[in-house]
């Protein structure tokens, strides 16, 4: 299944987004908070169902990747569950690296 990221909630400081499966409906979220002044962001995600994990991950690692890398971030620390369950955002097939700085 295609996913995708919209947009709920943006502020200086961080962002809520939906992410959207088959029909337009949510299968989860994602919500950002960051800090500049210390290049420290942290980051909450939470998928519905497992049948879409490896797309879920898919879409929000490089999102985020790209995000810390634009605001100089230099510390990311991750929650990021699917079905209730606690996966590696950064762990990854493609990305053998998955560096970004310290996670926690």
């Amino acid at each position: 299944m295609t996913l995708y990221i919209v947009p709920e909630l943006r502020v200086p400081n961080g962002e809520i987004v939906n992410v959207i499966g088959k029909e337009d409906e949510p299968v989860g979220f994602m919500s950002i908070m960051f800090s500049k002044e210390d290049e420290k962001m942290y980051v909450h995600g939470c998928l519905k169902e497992r049948g879409v994990e490896v797309e879920f991950l898919d879409v929000i690692g490089p999102y985020v990747k790209g995000l810390s890398k634009s605001l100089n971030i230099k510390e990311v620390s991750t929650y990021v569950c699917v079905g209730g369950e606690e996966k590696d955002l950064f762990k990854s097939k493609d990305d053998k690296s998955g560096e970004l700085g310290p996670r926690r």
